[in-house]
């Protein structure tokens, strides 16, 4: 378009004929159409950054002529295109290179439709996951690893990482308060076995292992006034005992004081 706009230039400084400059017109018009609904798009910049812009326009022609549309079709052409052009080895390579390097750009830049899909729907299960007031510490990580991958918004991030820290120091809470929990059961139980048995040591264990578990009811009262009360019994019983031997030792001599002293006892 731009030869031929500077070869009607210098037509008409020598005054050709009518008829060929409305034939010239109407080519350059149909050009300029074309350059402007079918170029693809950054080519010139290519043709720029080769420093082969007085090529670009018949590289513009050429690549509507053979339909391509992205820069990567056309560097599946390149061969062709060089060819066409007529560039030396240097320009070609020139030109190679910038082909290759706008292509790369722009597959960098491109999101494929598929990615932007997951990634709607990775930020959407999360959203959901972290709103949801059923869901454990695992529903919640699972949802954030899928998003991390999926490179959702890092505010929704942040936001899902403070909900499963939360929802973790909750889980936490509860399995240790469950945990004492079962421990105050169990000393319960271990309380009660204790109290059946009547046993003094088995009981005094017990009413310790039932206070360090944190229990302080009736239970725990009913058991320190057993233990007392067996305690009580045991000193009597070992003093009925130890009258009775030393009774029995007095009995075997003369001396009447001993005796008297023991059955007094």
């Amino acid at each position: 378009a731009c030869s031929l706009r500077a070869a009607m230039d210098f037509a008409a400084s020598l005054s050709m004929s009518h008829e060929v400059t409305l034939e010239a017109a109407a080519l350059l018009e149909r050009l300029e159409d074309t350059r402007s609904t079918s170029e693809v798009d950054g080519l010139r910049e290519v043709f720029d950054e080769a420093r082969l812009a007085a090529f670009a326009d018949k590289a513009c022609a050429w690549c509507s002529q053979q339909r391509l549309q992205t820069i990567a079709e056309v560097g599946a052409a390149t061969a062709s295109l060089v060819d066409h052009l007529g560039l030396k080895p240097l320009e070609q390579k020139r030109l190679t290179k910038s082909i290759d390097s706008k292509r790369i750009a722009e597959s960098l830049n491109h999101v494929p439709s598929d990615a932007g899909l997951h990634k709607e729907s990775a930020a959407r299960a999360l959203s959901t996951a972290i709103s949801s007031s059923v869901n454990g510490s695992a529903e919640v990580r699972r949802a954030l690893d899928e998003a991390e991958a999926a490179l959702v918004p890092v505010d929704l991030l942040e936001r899902a990482r403070c909900k499963l820290d939360e929802i973790e120091r909750e889980e936490a809470e509860k399995e240790d308060a469950a945990f004492r929990q079962g421990h105050l059961e169990n000393a319960l139980a271990a309380l009660q076995d204790a109290s059946v048995r009547n046993n003094v040591e088995a009981l005094a264990a017990a009413i310790v292992e039932a206070q360090t578990a944190g229990a302080c009811g009736q239970d725990v009262v009913d058991a320190l006034a057993q233990l007392d009360t067996l305690k009580t019994e045991n000193s009597k019983e070992a003093a009925r005992t130890d009258a009775t031997k030393e009774l029995e030792l007095a009995a075997r001599g003369d001396d009447v004081e001993r005796i008297s002293a023991a059955i007094v006892a």
